[in-house]
């Protein structure tokens, strides 16, 4: 406080705050077991608690060698520019985008292809739901996990995440 004559009381402690970052939830891929190689997962990201269908940040799904080498599948969908992007070992940058609804060939790699055609986009009970049709190739053959990250509207980045496993035959 300061008074009429400029006397400052300065800072007068009064109590304490703690605050306490909440988890960004459970990020959950269906099916999140199985084989083949042509597969259609629906990829489930929570939002915060009164955020929900706000258009910010990332998601990410990578199917990746059980082994962790050797090729992989990495989808990166942006949520504020509706985008998907699909980093591809074989040039060494990321392909895209693509615009879910809509074909392209544009995200096609030696390990898999996506269709954007076929991926919807969902803001369904607190959390956006991902459908994506994914053809596995012949390099990806064998067991491989399941991923998932995200950067939510809070700047959280979850870090990846195995959701699952599949068989590529």
């Amino acid at each position: 406080v300061m008074t009429r004559g400029y006397v400052d009381t300065g800072w007068i402690q009064r109590g304490t705050w703690t605050a306490a970052a909440t988890a960004p939830g459970t990020m959950a891929a269906s099916p999140n077991t199985g084989a083949g190689s042509v597969q259609t997962f629906t990829l489930t990201y929570p939002d915060p608690a009164g955020f929900t269908g706000v258009t910010y940040g990332w998601r990410q799904f990578l199917i990746q060698a059980a082994n962790g080498s050797g090729p992989f599948c990495f989808l990166h969908y942006d949520r504020g520019g509706n985008g998907l992007w699909m980093y591809s070992s074989d040039y060494g940058f990321s392909l895209g985008p693509g615009t879910p609804g809509v074909a392209s060939t544009a995200l096609n790699s030696s390990a898999c292809s996506i269709n954007p055609a076929g991926v919807t986009v969902a803001n369904n009970a607190g959390g956006l739901v991902l459908t994506v049709p994914v053809v596995m190739k012949s390099p990806m053959n064998g067991a491989n996990n399941i991923s998932q990250r995200m950067l939510d509207m809070l700047w959280r980045d979850t870090g990846w995440v195995q959701t699952g496993t599949w068989t590529v035959q």
